[in-house]
């Protein structure tokens, strides 16, 4: 027998022993019980009605050979009813020995097959191996220890597996669930990264690096106006610490992200000038830099005032499957009627989010310009294929219509594919 087995079939066994107890034990004197209480009353009634029958023989409403005929008869039916009482006493019995004998035999059975057709299969084999192999090395690595020359090395996807093992085992362990979320965030599996950052700044609100690695991650892999939890918690560490260059980079991205285009130049401003201080770093600087000029719209007041400014953002779970081919279309069309659009815009796909201005220079004909409609409606698409022609697969917004005379930004966020 296989060394590894033979303790399983003795912990099948145990298993088995354990579970026929826990059901058999309360059971084990209720059929006699049962039993004894229905011969206790067949007794009493039996004593009661003899008891009747010597009071009629003794003031002779019975003669002698009544009197005998039927105590014979009373006698007989208690007799009958004890054998009754013992046939019922013995089925449950029975019964109960059967139950016992059918669960020592399902109940090893069946945890013999849980082993073998799942702790067995390959992908719980391949798993037990990975911790075996990976779990020193991961566990140095968390620690800031470099791991031996001869360790094996962990690709991506083992060390993501692994440290998911960890944090099941150590739900409350702030450190694995950011290490965690930081793997995630590396392989670009962005939803289960915000889930474990999450977790992690729960587990450590207090925790200054926890929490902003969380907001920067959320901020950076989503689009759109930041959330009432993000703002919260970006506002709070604002507040504590007014210069903290790390909060007001993130707070001007998340602005500029949201549209929200002055925030984001007062937070820049401010980050400049407390980069000013501690002098030149062209690297920084030159971020800095570029997220300021994203806080203008990159037209002349002319061009504004002939057009729709449009900001085009993109949902999280659909920019990390883009093709570098993609292309994006920004189509006017007017508000009835439907039909060829009125004005295309074209840009390759790059940075979102993206601002452009629609405008009688993006128009399909001269005769027909964008500002002769008074209302417009205002979509955008991205084209995997790089086809103006809608097709299967296409990325699309929501259409907005928009009044001739408007000139607030308008939002387009690119949720759906094309069926």
């Amino acid at each position: 027998m296989s060394p590894v087995l033979t303790p399983l079939y003795l912990l099948a066994l145990l298993l088995a022993l354990i579970v026929v107890m826990a059901v058999i034990w309360p059971l084990r004197g209720r059929a006699r019980s049962q039993s004894n209480s229905l011969q206790t009353l067949a007794a009493r009634v039996y004593r009661e009605r003899l008891d009747e029958l010597n009071a009629d023989h003794m003031a002779s409403r019975i003669d002698a050979d009544a009197y005998a005929t039927l105590k014979l008869e009373l006698d007989r039916g208690l007799l009958l009813d004890h054998a009754r009482d013992e046939q019922r006493a013995v089925r449950p019995v029975q019964g109960v020995r059967m139950l016992a004998l059918c669960l020592l035999l399902v109940v090893p059975a069946a945890s013999l097959a849980l082993y073998i057709f799942y702790f067995q299969s390959d992908e719980m084999v391949d798993d037990a191996e990975r911790q075996a192999r990976y779990s020193d090395v991961v566990a140095q690595v968390m620690a800031g220890q470099a791991p031996a020359a001869d360790a094996p090395q962990p690709n991506l996807q083992d060390f993501v597996r692994v440290l998911q093992r960890r944090v099941q085992a150590e739900p409350l362990d702030a450190d694995g669930w950011l290490s965690l979320g930081m793997a995630f965030m590396q392989a670009r599996d962005f939803g289960p990264a915000q889930v474990a950052l999450a977790r992690a700044a729960e587990i450590k609100p207090n925790d200054l690096s926890v929490v902003l690695t969380y907001v920067q991650s959320t901020i950076v892999t989503q689009q759109g106006p930041m959330s009432p939890k993000i703002r919260g918690l970006l506002g709070k560490i604002m507040y504590e610490y007014p210069d903290h260059q790390g909060a007001l980079l993130m707070h001007a991205m998340g602005s500029l992200r949201g549209g929200e285009l002055l925030a984001a130049r007062e937070s820049l401003l401010r980050l400049q000038a407390l980069r000013a201080e501690l002098g030149e770093d062209p690297e920084a600087d030159g971020q800095i830099a570029r997220l300021l000029a994203e806080t203008e719209m990159d037209a002349d007041p002319q061009e504004l005032a002939d057009g729709f400014p449009v900001e085009i953002t993109i949902s999280s779970d659909l920019v990390a499957n883009l093709p570098a081919d993609a292309v994006l279309y920004v189509f006017a069309r007017p508000l009835q009627g439907g039909g060829m659009p009125i004005a295309v815009v074209r840009r390759s796909i790059g940075q979102f989010p993206v601002r452009l201005v629609v405008s009688d220079a993006d128009s399909l004909s001269p005769d027909r310009p964008l500002s002769g409609e008074p209302i417009v409606v205002l979509q955008a698409r991205i084209s995997l294929t790089g086809d103006a022609t809608p097709s299967s697969g296409d990325l699309e917004a929501a259409a907005v219509p928009v009044r001739q005379d408007s000139r607030s930004l308008v939002r387009l966020r690119i949720s759906e594919k094309r069926q």
